[in-house]
């Protein structure tokens, strides 16, 4: 059975056995008709190289750790890397349109137009021939998944084919895979997906070989599912993970918002630089910067939109 198959019915209970009651989406703000009678032209904010590979890397708040990475390594030959995203729930706002990705204002969920430090002006339009590939941080929760898969393999209150079933539910609707399926299908370009990490929250295992195996099938039905959408993908890097369960503390500790605030002590979703700088690497290589451009250098890799 699949969701479109039984709306609001046996898979809402699934869907709460998958993290919950689904975020209320996003409101707009009280500008809403002005700014549809009266639409913004769309103004560039960069200048992107004409050589070399070219990646353009929207996010969520998670692309956050990936951008302290890039501007700890530096500039490399032969790559450019610019980041731009929106935080939270106004992530949704971000759509791929014939001719490039913008923001569609009529999502956004205040009529404040400067406050987004990393897509000011909301004007602006990353046009698909400016880059070589894509990269999309979305909030894809592996956790939801993997807590779900462990149920299933130490008590066999679910079926294989309903676990399998929300899975799918959560990735249709996840908007990082929309909106990376919406990239490569204008652009033709590569696109890698990738998922939110592990919260930094230690889990109590019972059965550690049961939640090993559970990892295992996790990321492989992401991968999987991902492939069929056209994305590539990449799991966090295994030195991050502490018993296949959660991110080791230590790498969400001093994590920042998208305006470079450090988050609340108590933080344990977002990921900090360290977290960045074991990733980054397998990203870039994912789409498709030459191996020798990822090594140590100085300067600026590549550019945000703040």
């Amino acid at each position: 059975m699949s969701p479109k198959d039984d709306p609001g019915g046996r898979m809402k209970g699934l869907f709460n056995l998958f993290g919950g009651k689904r975020a209320p989406a996003a409101k707009p703000g009280p500008a809403k008709r002005a700014r549809a009678t009266a639409p913004a032209r769309p103004r560039p904010t960069r200048e992107t190289p004409t050589e070399g590979h070219r990646i353009c890397v929207i996010g969520s708040s998670h692309m956050v750790a990936y951008k302290l990475a890039a501007d700890e390594m530096g500039a490399r030959d032969g790559l450019y890397v610019h980041f731009q995203g929106m935080a939270g729930r106004e992530f949704a706002a971000i759509e791929a349109r014939p001719k490039g990705v913008r923001v569609d204002p009529e999502k956004l969920l205040t009529d404040n137009r400067n406050a987004r430090p990393m897509w000011n002006p909301l004007t602006d339009v990353i046009r698909y021939e400016e880059f070589d590939a894509f990269v999309v941080v979305g909030t894809l929760r592996t956790n939801y998944i993997l807590s779900a898969l462990y149920a299933h393999a130490t008590s066999r209150a679910y079926t294989r084919g309903y676990i399998e079933s929300g899975v799918e539910m959560m990735i249709e609707r996840d908007h990082g895979v929309t909106l990376g399926r919406a990239i490569r299908k204008a652009s033709g370009k590569p696109v890698v997906a990738l998922a939110a990490p592990l919260p930094a929250i230690p889990v109590t295992v019972e059965d550690q070989a049961a939640m090993d195996a559970a990892y295992t099938d996790a990321i492989a039905l992401i991968e999987s599912a991902f492939k069929e959408r056209g994305l590539a993908t990449l799991a966090q890097p295994v030195e991050t993970v502490v018993d296949s369960s959660s991110t080791s503390e230590r790498f969400a500790r001093a994590s920042q918002t998208l305006a470079g605030v450090a988050h609340e002590e108590e933080e344990r979703v977002h990921m900090n630089l360290d977290f960045g700088m074991i990733a980054l690497p397998a990203i870039l290589e994912a789409a498709g910067a030459p191996p020798r451009a990822v090594g140590p250098a100085s300067g600026a890799l590549g550019s945000n939109a703040a």
